[in-house]
């Protein structure tokens, strides 16, 4: 670090090692590889860090987003990290609206948006009382040096899906090792 950086960015970069060294994906990492010594690479230990920060960016945008739907009166559930393609399920006066939540560092042009929550975009439309929106939440971070926002999406038009191709499980495939 830098003689002369700021106090607070050496305490938000203090709590975010912190954080990640604390969280039990990090001891099952040093459990795992036997790094308890310090044998970690600085390439596993960056991805690691970075891991972390993007779980954190979600987590926050998460909150951001659950307070909002608090403050418009919704009693409000998080859903768990296998959710039903929403995050966050608001009830209020008989009616449930479920929340997808994209949360970005600064601006965003696009999501992406996974085949589960796609499902439950479209049958949620059929559902009386039910309501399935996607709400951007934008400036997450601090360096952004702007307020977060969040942008709720109700209606996604046809022409805004953009089907780019599909995530393969090579372990599920038959492989040949070329030398």
């Amino acid at each position: 670090m830098k003689k002369g950086t700021p106090e607070p960015v050496i305490n938000s970069l203090f709590d975010g090692i912190g954080r990640a060294i604390k969280s039990q994906r990090f001891q099952t990492y040093l459990r795992d590889t036997a790094t308890l010594e310090g044998t970690i690479s600085r390439a596993g230990y960056a991805k690691m860090l970075e891991d972390q920060a993007k779980a954190d960016l979600e987590e926050t945008g998460r909150e951001f987003a659950a307070n909002e739907l608090r403050h418009r009166g919704y009693e409000v559930k998080m859903m768990g990290p296998q959710n039903p393609g929403f995050d966050l399920r608001g009830d209020k006066s008989g009616h449930t609206l479920k929340v997808e939540v994209k949360s970005h560092a600064r601006e965003a042009s696009s999501v992406f948006v996974t085949k589960r929550e796609r499902e439950e975009y479209d049958a949620t439309h059929s559902v009386k009382g039910e309501t399935w929106e996607l709400w951007n939440v934008e400036n997450v971070a601090k360096s952004s040096g702007k307020l977060p926002t969040i942008q709720r999406i109700g209606h996604i038009p046809d022409s805004a899906w953009k089907e780019s191709g599909y995530w393969l499980d090579l372990s599920q495939c038959s492989q040949e090792s070329l030398k």
